[in-house]
């Protein structure tokens, strides 16, 4: 910024001043841990509203940059919904998000330092505190999203406030992210109703949970009074349903989950072990149900998360297949304006979508609802996968080159002529692959785009594909877009 800027608008000018210093003391604050800055910092920020302002942002920029150092995320890329500048609740964590990229090679120094601020105590219940963190202070609330407390006005609790071991939660609606000291982000949807046991266990008895967890957070528990869900390292999503029924969703890593019986306690046998990709309804006494579709707003990701869902509903109103009974624990999850460069592929792979070349994916998939299948599903030659549309839309499937043209593609699509690419990510069978970023870069197979013009709201039933006479070749599932037609009413 010039000089002459910061003369036409003092207002910016005196932001950036705030802004430097208060780059500086954290800086300082992690340069050495006895620093006298920690102090100045501390009353820096009880001095100034600005500050204030600008250190919530941090926080929250600390959840974007975690997800790429603690989940194995291969590439910096954001969803397109959330390189689009902010939620449809209006939340700037993700605007702020993109600020800290601009910020230069600084960013990774302030994201680790933000960890040791929050350890120090500077945020204490009340506000912010010179002191160290108070005995049993374990986490950090660090977005207060539209959120309608339950109960008297003392229950309220607002950002950067600091949470103790045993400190129950409820409200009736909204959102609240929570950074453990442990490194463990928590995203919770009301109405929720949650204690905080511990640094790694949570008692949830009803909303909507979803868990990001590092190296340092493994371990880490939801109990729901139908089952206990312990991370390994991992990123999942917990929903429950009921007293009865608890939904879990693993969106990377795995976990294990051990249901409860009626009494409460939990049933002396195996846990069952859930990987990326898969998803059970989990009732108490034990038993458990497919499910077979995540569907938008069920399970919403924390802040930063590649492949997120976007805002609002998707063209695509239900999605079913012909598998039965618990032959597969997999699920198609439904992610409403979610294709475009750099997203995931597959539920259970970390392959990503891209232009075949450097021009890019074609223009008129940008933007469109995507129904992400499992990989696995390209085994099933008898598959039937059911897609119920709202309105009236283009739909479109991306099917793998590789791979003989079925009938049921060939009779009921037409060819675009047009292409995408698919890069290939780490995972059980490219253990040497690494997703590159933008179009053209580190493509390893070529999809065909088909499409089919729907008129109205429509089931169609896709089917399988018969697996390749050259198996060196390798071959995956095919994708689902739709995107609503010109001048249609709009979906959203």
């Amino acid at each position: 910024m010039s000089d002459q800027t910061d003369k036409h608008d003092p207002q910016r000018s005196a932001g950036s001043e705030v802004y430097e210093r208060l780059h500086e003391l954290v800086l300082k604050t992690l340069e050495d841990p006895e620093a006298p800055e920690h102090a100045e910092l501390a009353s820096f920020l009880e001095e100034n509203s600005e500050a204030q302002k600008l250190y919530v942002e941090y926080i929250q920029d600390t959840s974007v940059l975690r997800a790429h150092a603690l989940c194995d995320v291969d590439n910096p890329v954001l969803p397109v919904d959330e390189r689009q500048g902010q939620d449809d609740n209006g939340d700037t964590a993700i605007v702020s998000a993109r600020r800290a990229t601009r910020w230069g090679g600084g960013w990774t120094a302030l994201a680790a330092s933000l960890l040791i601020v929050i350890g120090a105590g500077l945020l204490g219940p009340g506000g912010w505190s010179s002191g160290l963190a108070s005995e049993g202070e374990i986490a950090t609330v660090v977005r207060v999203t539209n959120v309608a407390w339950h109960g008297q006005p003392e229950h309220e609790i607002a950002p950067l406030t600091r949470v103790t071991s045993g400190q129950a939660l409820e409200f009736e609606s909204g959102q609240l992210e929570i950074v453990f000291d442990t490194g463990v982000e928590l995203l919770v949807t009301g109405p929720a109703a949650m204690s905080i046991e511990s640094p790694l266990k949570v008692a949830a008895s009803r909303g909507a949970y979803t868990a990001r967890v590092g190296e340092r957070g493994k371990g880490f528990t939801i109990d729901t009074p139908a089952t206990s869900v312990t991370d390994l390292g991992t990123e999942f999503g917990v929903s429950i349903q009921s007293d009865e029924a608890t939904g879990v969703v693993v969106f990377d890593g795995s976990v294990d989950v051990t249901p409860t019986e009626r009494s409460g306690e939990q049933l002396i046998k195996s846990p069952i072990r859930l990987t990326q990709g898969e998803a059970l309804a989990v009732s108490r006494g034990g038993g458990t149900e497919r499910i077979v579709a995540m569907y938008p707003g069920q399970y919403p990701t924390v802040a930063g998360r590649p492949g997120g869902a976007g805002p609002g509903e998707s063209l695509f109103e239900k999605v079913t297949d012909n598998l039965s009974g618990l032959d597969s624990k997999k699920y198609y999850r439904i992610v409403p304006r979610g294709f475009g460069e750099d997203v995931r592929a597959f539920v259970d792979r970390r392959h990503e979508w891209n232009g075949i070349d450097h021009s890019g994916l074609p223009e008129f998939l940008m933007g469109g609802d995507y129904v992400m299948p499992f990989n696995d599903n390209k085994f099933l030659d008898g598959l039937e996968v059911t897609v119920r549309l709202r309105s009236a839309c283009d739909l479109y499937v991306l099917f793998d080159r590789n791979m003989a043209v079925p009938a049921w593609l060939q009779d009921h699509f037409t060819d675009t002529g047009h292409g995408v690419g698919l890069d290939h990510g780490r995972g059980p069978f490219t253990e040497k692959a690494s997703t590159q970023v933008g179009p053209g870069e580190g493509i390893n197979d070529q999809f065909s785009v088909w499409v089919r013009r729907i008129e109205q709201p429509e089931e169609v039933v896709l089917g399988g594909a018969e697996m390749p006479s050259d198996k060196e070749l390798g071959w995956n599932m095919y994708g689902v877009v739709a995107v609503p037609l010109p001048g249609a009413e709009d979906a959203t």
